[in-house]
């Protein structure tokens, strides 16, 4: 590929992604806008020369590599938060089992799922109990104090007009 059909593929491509001021080709003409893309490409097809990269007309060049390191870091690290979120809210909505590739807070919101689901048994277990001790009491209760006369409370006001 010529430098002028490069520089051809290029401009059609400024003018179809109007927000991209950067664009790097590899040795095979195939075009990336991440830096990371192209080299890896470059890496894993072989090639011997280092990726070409244009900037759009009227922009100035500056390295900016730093600011293109972070930003795949951060966009790396939003993708393993993202996936953590997903497997902790699968977590909680189903019985998912613990393995060696379970993230370590995933594995903790499982282990308090188990004891809260656990606790709850057992809390409604202690109610049946408590229920059948207060009906046993009253059952009691009702065997060990028997009614009193009614004619014992008439005696009583007889004794005190007497």
């Amino acid at each position: 590929m010529t430098k002028k059909d490069k520089q051809a593929k290029v401009n059609k491509l400024f003018k179809e992604h109007v927000n991209e001021n950067k664009i790097i080709m590899t040795e095979n003409g195939q075009c990336f806008f991440s830096p990371n893309d192209a080299q890896s490409y470059h890496d894993q097809m072989g090639f011997e020369q280092d990726p070409e990269v244009f900037f759009r007309e009227g922009v100035e060049i500056k390295d900016d590599s730093n600011l293109e390191k972070a930003l795949d870091q951060a966009e790396k690290s939003l993708s393993e938060k993202t996936s953590v979120l997903k497997q902790a809210e699968e977590a909680l909505s189903a019985d998912v089992k613990v393995d060696q590739s379970t993230p370590e807070i995933v594995a903790e919101i499982i282990q308090l799922k188990e004891k809260l689901t656990l606790s709850q048994k057992d809390n409604e277990r202690l109610q049946g109990e408590l229920t059948n001790m207060t009906e046993a009491f009253e059952a009691l209760k009702e065997s060990v104090e028997p009614e009193k006369p009614k004619s014992d409370a008439k005696a009583k006001t007889d004794s005190k007009k007497a």
